[in-house]
């Protein structure tokens, strides 16, 4: 966050509304940001995940930015998000809902052209079942729970999965994923137990691609990327490893005006219940925090 502000920055609109601050999003980042783990998984592909609107930077014109660098993957979290976001992206992009389907929404995601990512049996049989419906096969992302206890197939499901896909041909698998858990932290020994995980499910369902790297994961190394990797925060500047300089570039900047200004000596109380007290003659600045809705793209 800048402590000062540039107000020639800021629109003439803006300026006019009395705007304090503007966050700044840096689309020529993201796009960088982007080619860079693009370029560290090759000859695997490079997703983004664009769940929360983008993680509030604008899930639109974040897909527009990275298609525009060969993206052609997107993840979002629910299927409303897809709903939205599908007709802004090219006719040969993906976009898959990491949480699956609602009951009740298959018809309406298979005719949108959108990929389920199915957690669970009864996400599963659902999804054949409106394939079943409409006549045709549907395209599915299988996701496998490997350690984190969130979403996926737990391992006493595997049996009864792998005996459906064998019953089952209106299902078309396009790749298995899991998501890693603590692949920030390069050291941590999950990280190993996760791929051997996964690698002892691959064994289980051959034939199928793996995608399993989200940002941290892109940093493990090459055993953790499989064809298709799903960076997240990374592509927004945030960093993928802790401890360790962080390698992306920022994408977001706050700018907030500086009200006032003092200076007061030592022992002086600061803030609602004296929260701080000054050990010496000290500087103090009072920033307009609460932000008006002053953007610029850049």
């Amino acid at each position: 966050m800048s402590s000062t502000f540039s107000p020639h920055r800021v629109s003439a609109s803006a300026a006019v509304a009395g705007a304090t601050g503007y966050l700044a999003i840096d689309l020529a980042a993201l796009g960088r940001n982007y080619q860079k783990l693009a370029a560290m998984l090759a000859p695997g592909r490079a997703a983004a995940v664009v769940k929360a609107d983008a993680y509030g930077l604008g899930a639109e014109r974040v897909a527009k930015t990275l298609s525009e660098r060969g993206c052609r993957h997107f993840f979002v979290a629910q299927f409303v998000e897809a709903q939205k976001l599908r007709p802004t992206l090219r006719s040969d992009a993906q976009v898959f809902v990491l949480n699956g389907l609602q009951p009740g929404t298959e018809i309406e995601c298979a005719e949108a052209g959108i990929i389920p990512i199915l957690n669970s049996l009864e996400q599963y049989q659902r999804w054949s079942d409106a394939a079943g419906e409409l006549r045709r096969t549907l395209p599915a992302v299988l996701q496998f729970d490997t350690g984190m206890s969130r979403l996926g197939f737990p391992p006493q499901e595997r049996a009864e999965l792998a005996q459906a896909l064998g019953e089952n041909s209106n299902v078309e698998v396009l790749f298995i994923m899991s998501h890693l858990a603590s692949a920030d932290e390069v050291d941590d020994v999950q990280n190993a137990e996760q791929l051997a995980e996964m690698c002892r499910i691959a064994d289980e369902f051959t034939g199928f691609d793996i995608s399993f790297a989200n940002s941290g994961g892109v940093f493990l190394g090459g055993a953790y990327h499989g064809v298709l990797a799903r960076p997240g925060i990374a592509l927004y500047g945030g960093a993928p490893t802790s401890g360790v300089p962080n390698p992306m570039e920022p994408v977001v900047s706050l700018d907030v005006a500086v009200v006032q200004t003092r200076t007061v000596p030592a022992g002086a109380k600061v803030g609602y219940g004296a929260a701080h007290v000054t050990t010496g003659e000290t500087r103090l600045a009072t920033i307009a925090a609460a932000m008006p809705t002053a953007c610029r793209e850049s």
